[in-house]
């Protein structure tokens, strides 16, 4: 019978002071955001009411919408992840001003260190990035999971600089960006020409694409409660619970044509893809394909 494994970071059993305060903020420690169950987990959105007394008390007064946040599920002798921030987390919170990310797990400093991402430069990592583009007779339609670059310091004179502006639309541009950057609020203090202004930009011309693949769940069930939204709240509310099962071959029908496309494409725009994939569900789709990644 498969069972939730983590709820907000934690294992279920864990029930010390910081895990309970994490769940009842309904927090993800691994981006160091409110859950957002992984991105694809909004149909299952549970609202918060006095109808459900015995939730509501699990999470903060100001909490009135909570998504499941199943981070791992038990099924056999394996434990499955299921939520892709699980495994790596750099989500793009729209800051004017880039935040780090000072939770990282030990796995996703030893991800970045293995790139060729420079050592001695600030590295800007973008979340689900979109790119639409025709060239030639191929159509380019992709939604990528992260994009990381380094990022380079320049004025934002000689960034125009590179699009071969005339005067006149430099001009433009530099008026359009300082009236921006006032309405905003963020125009620094002493700089009296916006030109002169030093922005730190990504550096595209080696870019790397991190796709995450994690374990689909099956066989839900709402009668008997083994869908996701029952299994979350009866397992939040510490009662026996069964969640639904791991769905693994799935995955490999939905990563198999990516696989193909986006690392071309990155090798097309001179970087790279990363695939980071639990080592259990890795070791499953080896054994069901005769795959063998260490001959690779």
């Amino acid at each position: 019978m498969p069972t939730i494994f983590e709820l907000f970071g934690f294992p279920l059993h864990d029930r010390s002071e910081i895990a309970d305060k994490t769940r009842r903020s309904a927090f993800c420690p691994f981006m160091e955001d409110r859950c957002d169950g992984g991105g694809n987990r909004n149909q299952t959105k549970i609202h918060i009411n006095d109808k459900d007394l015995a939730l509501a008390q699990c999470f903060n007064k100001e909490i009135n919408t909570v998504i499941p946040g199943i981070c791992s599920i038990t099924a056999g002798e394996d434990t499955w992840v299921v939520c892709p921030r699980r495994l790596f987390a750099a989500k793009n919170i729209n800051n004017a001003i880039p935040v780090v990310n000072r939770a990282f797990q030990t796995h996703e400093r030893d991800i970045l260190l293995q790139t060729e991402l420079p050592k001695d430069k600030d590295v800007g990592i973008w979340s689900e990035v979109y790119v639409k583009q025709q060239i030639e007779d191929a159509e380019i339609n992709y939604h990528f999971d992260y994009i990381a670059v380094p990022l380079g310091y320049l004025t934002l004179r000689n960034f125009l600089q590179q699009f071969h502006l005339t005067k006149q639309q430099l001009n433009e541009e530099l008026l359009n960006f300082a009236q921006n950057m006032k309405k905003r609020g963020y125009y620094p203090k002493g700089i009296k020409d916006v030109a002169d202004l030093i922005i730190r930009l990504p550096e595209m011309e080696k870019p790397y694409i991190f796709e995450i693949m994690t374990a689909s769940t099956s066989g839900s069930d709402t009668e008997n409660e083994t869908d996701i939204r029952s299994a979350f709240r009866n397992a939040i509310l510490y009662k026996d619970h069964e969640s639904p099962g791991i769905n693994k071959r799935q995955v490999w029908g939905r990563m198999v044509t990516q696989l193909f496309a986006k690392t071309a494409l990155a090798h097309s725009w001179g970087g790279q893809t990363l695939w980071i994939i639990q080592d259990e569900l890795l070791r499953n789709i080896e054994l069901t394909t005769l795959l063998k990644t260490n001959k690779i």
